[in-house]
C-alpha cells in the first residue's frame, strides 16, 4: 500500500495569485450540473468579495511546473477551493472547508494529493484534497472533477488529521499518564475527545474519521461506534441524572444525542433563538439543567437547555468572552468557563 497522505502536509507550487476571500459558509449540496456553464457564488451564499493577493510561493521540491503534472482539469467553471482544517481534514463539506481561498475553471489543473469521504455534492461523497494550478492548496468535491467515477485512480486515501491517542492522568497516582487502550485496542487517531463518571465507571467519547466512538472503562475499555452519530468535529458529554448525553459539532450545527432504551436519539439543537452552532462546544449539568458552551466566530455563547435553548453570547465586566476552544465546569454552583485565545 502506498503513503497515506495527511492534508496538512501542504503542497506549494510557483504562482503568484489574485483570489478572493469569502469568509462564510457554503450552502450544502449545491450540485450544479454535469455539462458546462458555471458554480453560481450566490448558490453557496457567499458574501461581497474582498481582494487579496497571496505571496509568490517557492517552487516545491522535486515538483517541477505544475503544468507538468498529469492532474485532472473541471467539469465546469467557478468550482470553489476550499481551505484545509481540523474540521475539514476530518469531514469534508462546503461548511466545514472553509474560507474558499481559490476557484478553478474549465482547463484550470488540480493535482489531487489524496481523498476522503465527506458531504455528498452530486451523487458523489468523496471530497479532493490538491494544489491548484493557480498555486493554491485546498479541497474541492470530487463531483467536479473531469472524471467519470466517484474515487479517482492512484490516490490515497487521505490520513486522520493527527495520529493523536487518548490518554488517561490519574491525580491519585502521582499523575500517571497511560493511554486509554483495551479489549478493542487503543483509541486513537482521533481529534477530540470528552468524558464522563456514570455510577462509578468512566466513559470515554472521541471522534475518529467524523465517526463518534464510546469507550466504557468498566468494560476493559470496549470502543464502539455511537450509532447515528458520525461526520461531526467536536464532542463534550455529560451525566444528567443517569442519561448520557453528548454534544457534537456537525457543519456548524451543534447536535444533541441522548442515550436511551431504543438507542441513541440525535437532533439538532434549536429554540427560541434559533439553530445552535459553532465550532467547539461544551456543555455541564447545572442543576439538573443542560447548559452548552459554543464557538461562534470567536466568541462564546450559552446556550441553556432549561429557557427553550435561548443562546447568548458570554460577556461581563471583561468584555466579551472568546477564543478557539471552550471548555466548562460547575464548581459548587458556579460556572467556570476556559478558553483559548
Amino acid at each position: 500500500m502506498g503513503r497515506v497522505y495527511n492534508p496538512g502536509e501542504w503542497i506549494r507550487f510557483w504562482s503568484s495569485l489574485t483570489i478572493y476571500d469569502f469568509g462564510c459558509s457554503m450552502s450544502t449540496g449545491s450540485t450544479g450540473s454535469h455539462g458546462g456553464g458555471s458554480v453560481d457564488p450566490c448558490r453557496w451564499n457567499l458574501p461581497e468579495c474582498e481582494e487579496d493577493t497571496v505571496d509568490t510561493l517557492e517552487p516545491a521540491p522535486d515538483q517541477g511546473s505544475f503544468a507538468q503534472a498529469p492532474g485532472y482539469t473541471v467539469r465546469t467553471n467557478g468550482v470553489p477551493v476550499g481551505k484545509s482544517n481540523t474540521a475539514c481534514q476530518t469531514y469534508p463539506s462546503s461548511v466545514n472547508c472553509r474560507p474558499v481561498i481559490d476557484t478553478i475553471n474549465v482547463g484550470d489543473r488540480f493535482l489531487p494529493a489524496c481523498q476522503r469521504k465527506g458531504d455528498t455534492v452530486g451523487s458523489n461523497s468523496y471530497w479532493v484534497y490538491g494544489a491548484s494550478s493557480h498555486g493554491t492548496s485546498g479541497w474541492i468535491p470530487s463531483w467536479w472533477i473531469d472524471y467519470p467515477y466517484d474515487v479517482l485512480p492512484g490516490v490515497p486515501d487521505c490520513g486522520p488529521p493527527s495520529g493523536r491517542a487518548a490518554f488517561e492522568a490519574n491525580g491519585g497516582d502521582q499523575w500517571r499518564n497511560l493511554p486509554v487502550s483495551g479489549v478493542s485496542g487503543a483509541v486513537s487517531d482521533i481529534i477530540d475527545v470528552s468524558a464522563i463518571e456514570l455510577n462509578g465507571t468512566r466513559v470515554v467519547y472521541s471522534i475518529k474519521d467524523g465517526q463518534l466512538y464510546e469507550a466504557n472503562g468498566g468494560d476493559q475499555w470496549r470502543n464502539l461506534p455511537v450509532a447515528g452519530v458520525s461526520g461531526v468535529t467536536s464532542v463534550s458529554a455529560i451525566n444528567l441524572n443517569g442519561t448520557r448525553i453528548v454534544y457534537t459539532i456537525k457543519n456548524g450545527q451543534l447536535y444533541e444525542a441522548a442515550a436511551t432504551s431504543n438507542g441513541w436519539v440525535n437532533l439538532p439543537v434549536s429554540g427560541v433563538s434559533g439553530s445552535v452552532g459553532g465550532s467547539a462546544v461544551s456543555a455541564i449539568n447545572y442543576n439538573g439543567t443542560r447548559l452548552v458552551y459554543t464557538v461562534n466566530n470567536g466568541q462564546v455563547y450559552e446556550a441553556n437547555g432549561g429557557d427553550a435553548w435561548r443562546n447568548l453570547p458570554v460577556s461581563g465586566v471583561s468584555g466579551n468572552v472568546g477564543g478557539s476552544a471552550v471548555s466548562a465546569i460547575n464548581l459548587n454552583g458556579t460556572r467556570l468557563i476556559y478558553t483559548i485565545r
